[in-house]
């Protein structure tokens, strides 16, 4: 249903958006089930972990528009300059998620906790 809702009018970048949101409509029926049925238990610190995560996603795709406004066209110029502008989104995608990271205080470590079970 998404595929029809989102193709029509956004063409072949609809498909990427039905898949992407129904893996989150899926995700998320899997985490009401599991909370429903008592088979998974957050730990402590998860909404705070979660929280962080969701701002370094903002600052990120904030940065990635704003570049975006001062960028020609990306039909316009070489194949070489359209791969340099598109290298220079990246960098700067990268550099804004783990630097917001960092500067809210996660390490790379934090993405290593193991179960307790």
């Amino acid at each position: 249903m998404l595929n029809l809702a989102f193709i029509g009018p956004l063409k072949h970048a609809g498909l990427a958006l039905a898949i992407s949101v129904g893996a989150c409509i899926n995700a998320g029926l899997l985490f009401y089930q599991l909370r429903k049925q008592q088979m998974f238990q957050p730990q402590p610190g998860w909404g705070k972990f979660g929280l962080k995560l969701v701002v370094a996603v903002a600052v990120m795709s904030a940065v990635l528009l704003g570049s975006m406004q001062f960028m020609p066209a990306w039909d316009q110029g070489h194949m070489l300059e359209r791969l340099l502008r598109l290298g220079a989104l990246v960098v700067a995608g990268v550099v804004a998620y783990f630097g917001m990271l960092a500067l809210m205080g996660f390490r790379l470590k934090d993405f290593d906790r193991k179960a307790r079970g």
